[in-house]
């Protein structure tokens, strides 16, 4: 198992991995964080833990996309825990192992302006389940959609679905 993961994370260049990661582990309070355009295959998951008003932005969501299709690390595609005013914005996310977003223990989140397709087929119809501060966001079920456990202060602005 160790080769063929090997051999799958060779025929990916991790450098957007590194850069978005290292850049997540070292954002200050305030900063932003730029995604380039382009398909961007990301074989690991990005997390974010005890952020502080840190914006992550794409180019536009036909001009960034973070594909996980080849993911071989991580349970979901980017994972935002015990953080608050985080934003994420102007990108596309497709084809995690799991959960394309998950958000846990965290206030003040912004989804603005994102696309994402899992990878199974379903319609992109959003669905709200008792909105209250503990905001459970499940698009069909927990695994694949974007889940928001135990926070507060939950804002979805989308373009497209």
């Amino acid at each position: 198992m160790l080769n063929i993961s090997f051999i799958l994370a060779a025929e990916y260049d991790d450098s957007m991995y590194k850069k978005i990661q290292t850049e997540l582990i070292m954002a200050k309070d305030g900063e932003t964080i730029y995604l380039p355009k382009g398909k961007h295959k990301i074989i690991r998951r990005l997390w974010g833990e005890n952020l502080s008003n840190v914006t992550l932005v794409g180019q536009g969501i036909d001009e960034t996309i973070l594909s996980f299709e080849s993911q071989i690390e991580g349970a979901e595609g980017i994972k935002i825990i015990n953080s608050k005013n985080i934003t994420l914005k102007d990108f596309t996310i497709e084809d995690s192992k799991g959960d394309l977003i998950k958000v846990e223990d965290s206030k003040n989140i912004n989804f603005i302006n994102l696309n994402y397709y899992p990878h199974f087929e379903y319609p992109h119809s959003w669905q709200f389940k008792q909105p209250s501060s503990k905001i459970k966001f499940d698009p069909w079920h927990s695994g694949q959609g974007i889940p928001i456990l135990g926070c507060s202060g939950i804002v979805f602005l989308f373009s497209e679905l």
